[in-house]
């Protein structure tokens, strides 16, 4: 049987870790939904274990609740990960305010899947 993960973007999440995929030949990380490796076009991939580290690249605020368990107004951020893909993840209300572009950050697996980031000091 094949081990259950939740996909969400670039990334897999199980047992609240983020799972990323690698090309076996090149070692390039490459986004789960792709076929093959961009640079050598082998579809041969393994999964690893990301250490959540990245840097904020995108930042906004949304002043409108789409969802009753996040009330606004709430930041998301667009990260890339230190090991090269990016996320879409919501600001941690504590970080919000000290969040900004080229933040150095944290990215974990929340609630309902969410990923959720926080300032790195």
């Amino acid at each position: 049987m094949a081990e259950q993960h939740t996909y969400t973007q670039n990334i897999a999440i199980k047992d609240g870790k983020l799972f990323l995929r690698r090309c076996v030949n090149t070692g390039i990380p490459v986004n789960y939904f792709h076929q093959r490796c961009p640079c050598c076009w082998d579809n041969k991939f393994e999964s690893f274990v990301s250490n959540g580290m990245g840097k904020i690249i995108s930042l906004v605020t949304y002043h409108r609740t789409y969802k009753d368990s996040i009330p606004s107004p709430y930041d998301v951020a667009v990260v890339r990960l230190f090991e090269g893909l990016e996320v879409i993840v919501r600001v941690d209300q504590n970080s919000r305010k000290h969040v900004l572009m080229g933040s150095s950050v944290f990215v974990e697996v929340a609630d309902e899947g969410l990923l959720l980031v926080h300032l790195v000091e």
